[in-house]
């Protein structure tokens, strides 16, 4: 978050840049906004109601902080574009909008709100101790990062002196969030490859590939804010890529798990070839259950709550019918 000299009171110059800035990043966020909107959409009329009721609890909590940072920023470009651009000019002591600091603790819930959904995924695919651990490590370290910067702009209004450390604890705040963020991404690629004994499944592959161009696109707008607050300390570049975060990654997050629905329709019922056991995969994308047969072959079907009546329904249905092609007949009728 930037703070009030970082805003360039006393140099119009870089003031209007700062405003310039701020404009665009109106824009940015519009747009993202736009995108999370459609995402949501088709969230809505295809997954929500099959998903579990934890899942349904965190989108809706991304669905409320979304609206509330959208809200939140543009009041702010309303009031120092419009409302207040005269006094922004006219007096070197103008302080911020209040939504300023607002948007710096809800973009700190945000992030620690989705993070922590991707950290369970990796727990649920991996259920490495460890991993979560340094997960959990870094995600907190993130949050209170936030929060402590949240908590000295507020009183950098009144004590001018901490602008300082502020411009220091956003920098620390960037840091954390890109190196917390590769590593979710490094863990989520991880577990995903070595899901499978055999090795990738294509279907495996696929994941694993939704994950890599999610996690690129917000480990290079956290490396951009980084590189921007060392060679610009006087814009406000960097407090827009932090504000553009939290869009980024709900738009991310609702994708991710809207490839769901595209993965089903591409790959179908596939088979496998593996041994005896029944395994859970669940990842940021999508949740599969792995049915393997005695046959030394399973179905990687989509998991529904009604999958054990279909295969009772299937069972009792045709007599004569062989439990492979029972179960191959299932893994179809989930995937459509």
């Amino acid at each position: 978050m930037a703070d009030a000299s970082a805003l360039g009171y006393g140099d119009v110059t870089v003031m209007k840049e700062n405003l310039a800035v701020l404009a665009v990043g109106a824009a940015i966020n519009g747009a993202l906004f736009g995108v999370f909107s459609g995402q949501v959409a088709f969230y809505l009329r295809y997954s929500y109601h099959g998903d579990r009721p934890f899942l349904r609890g965190v989108i809706s909590a991304v669905i409320i902080l979304n609206i509330l940072h959208l809200v939140l920023y543009v009041y702010t470009a309303w009031v120092m574009l419009v409302t207040a651009h005269a006094a922004v000019y006219d007096s070197l002591d103008a302080g911020l909008p209040w939504s300023t600091y607002a948007q710096i603790f809800l973009n700190s819930i945000a992030v620690l709100v989705i993070q922590t959904f991707y950290a369970h995924r990796v727990w649920k695919i991996g259920r490495s101790i460890g991993a979560i651990v340094v997960l959990g490590f870094l995600i907190l370290c993130t949050f209170a990062g936030g929060i402590v910067l949240f908590t000295y702009t507020l009183l950098a209004v009144r004590v001018t002196e901490l602008y300082l450390e502020v411009v220091h604890i956003e920098k620390a705040v960037n840091i954390m969030f890109a190196i917390t963020d590769f590593a979710l991404t490094s863990c989520l690629l991880c577990v995903l490859i070595r899901s499978n004994e055999d090795g990738p499944s294509p279907l495996v592959k696929q994941l694993a590939f939704y994950t890599l161009s999610t996690g690129v696109l917000t480990c290079v707008s956290a490396l951009a804010g980084i590189i921007l607050i060392f060679c610009f300390p006087d814009s406000i570049m960097s407090t827009i890529i932090w504000y553009t975060a939290a869009s980024l990654y709900s738009t991310s997050l609702m994708a991710s798990l809207n490839a769901r629905e595209k993965l089903r329709r591409r790959a179908g019922p596939s088979v496998y070839t593996h041994s005896h056991m029944t395994e859970a995969l669940l990842t940021n994308h999508t949740e599969i259950v792995m049915e393997r047969r005695s046959d030394q072959s399973y179905v990687d079907v989509e998991k529904q709550p009604d999958t054990e009546k279909g295969k009772e329904e299937s069972s009792s249905g045709g007599g004569s019918v062989s439990s492979d092609a029972v179960a191959t007949e299932n893994g179809a009728h989930s995937a459509r």
